[in-house]
């Protein structure tokens, strides 16, 4: 008896252990970048105000100014999983520029602007712009950054500061800019971004479910329908905002991109048919039957665009922050297995109901990876044909 009761004890702990696990697992991480100059800001980015010399970053408000939590900054970037941000008292600031180039902290939990007020040594929030909400923002080339509000504190105590004096309840506060001593530490600003690549291939997918600003150099596509055909939409280009749930084909040169999530209540095309999942899930386009396809090369290693992710183009597991491709499909219907980027970049559109676009038993290549409809009247050299080399004389 004593063994079965330990044996259930065991297998349960498993169980805990592995929900808990699992739940950490699928959970989101964010990434925060340092901003090192004026430059890198941006109207609507989000952010973090970080004391790096305390690992803090601003909490929640308090009777006279901000609360702390502590944070991981390593090689200037900062990461904490969507778990981490939901459950604590970290706030994610929205910051706004106005006409005189002055900026805003929105606090999207108070739904409350900072404040430097007229009492002294104090940091408040105010549930709308008013007089002390705006700041003029100054860096020292160190990544260190002066925030001074608009002056309606008689002792002009309206430079942000951390006070390790103060800091057991609310050690963000304004206190004056001359303001010096062991006590008083700096303040960083950390962007919110994610980091993507695009490869040799010249594309990449990408999918958030957050709005951010298109960097210059790609162009973000969607893929819709036409006439039962697919077509490729250049819909975002460089320095364009994205909308939130905007799973995306990207086009550029191939190297790293950082995308700046930023605040928008644009929309998502609804003509879209490129889905995507900000963790590493199952494709699913909701109800109905579909294909799933991902960006990959065909069977022969020579064409690159969406091709079945799993036998018969069932679902399959997708990565964090990538897109696929979703067609409903009827039992009518003999899909394709695949949709070469080659065509539809050239302007040709490809037939959805095609039955064997990537099936390479009926595929011909030349020597370059180009497509070739038929071997009559080619010009001399070798082919592929159905993963066979031919010599054309």
């Amino acid at each position: 008896m004593r063994t079965r009761l330990l044996t259930f004890k065991s297998l349960l702990l498993i169980c805990v252990l592995a929900i808990v696990g699992g739940a950490q697992a699928w959970a989101q991480t964010y990434t925060y970048k340092k901003i090192l100059s004026e430059d890198e800001l941006i109207s609507g980015g989000k952010c973090l105000i970080v004391c790096e010399d305390q690992n803090v970053a601003m909490a929640d408000q308090q009777k006279k100014g901000r609360s702390k939590e502590s944070v991981k900054i390593k090689n200037g970037q900062i990461e904490i999983s969507s778990a981490q941000l939901e459950n604590t008292k970290i706030v994610e600031f929205t910051m706004e520029k106005n006409n005189e180039g002055k900026w805003t902290f929105f606090d999207p939990k108070a739904k409350g602007y900072l404040q430097s007020p007229a009492s002294k040594n104090q940091l408040t929030t105010a549930t709308k712009i008013e007089k002390g909400c705006n700041a003029t923002l100054s860096f020292n080339g160190e990544g260190n950054v002066k925030i001074l509000f608009d002056g309606i504190s008689t002792s002009n105590s309206n430079t942000l500061w951390y006070n390790t004096q103060a800091e057991e309840y609310d050690g963000f506060r304004c206190y004056g800019s001359g303001s010096v001593g062991s006590t008083f530490k700096t303040i960083q600003l950390y962007r919110k971004i994610a980091n993507t690549s695009i490869t040799h291939a010249g594309y990449s997918t990408f999918y958030s479910e957050e709005a951010f600003l298109m960097p210059t150099g790609i162009v973000g596509n969607t893929i819709n329908s036409k006439d039962g055909s697919l077509v490729i939409n250049a819909a975002y280009e460089g320095g364009a905002i994205v909308p939130a749930k905007t799973a995306l084909l990207l086009k550029g040169e191939a190297k790293d991109y950082v995308l700046t999530f930023v605040s928008s209540d644009k929309t998502a095309p609804v003509d879209n048919l490129l889905h995507g999942t900000t963790t590493g899930a199952m494709t699913n386009a909701g109800e109905g039957n579909y294909k799933y396809y991902k960006l990959s090369y065909d069977d022969n290693d020579a064409n690159l665009g969406f091709y079945w992710g799993a036998e018969n183009g069932a679902a399959f597991m997708n990565k964090a922050g990538k897109a696929y491709l979703a067609l409903p499909v009827t039992e009518s219907q003999s899909m394709a297995k695949g949709f070469s980027l080659s065509d539809l970049a050239n302007g040709t559109t490809t037939s959805i109901q095609q039955a064997s676009i990537a099936d390479k038993a009926s595929s011909i290549f030349d020597i370059n990876g180009r497509r070739v409809s038929t071997l009559n009247g080619a010009a001399k050299g070798v082919y592929i044909v159905g993963g066979k080399k031919v010599m054309v004389k």
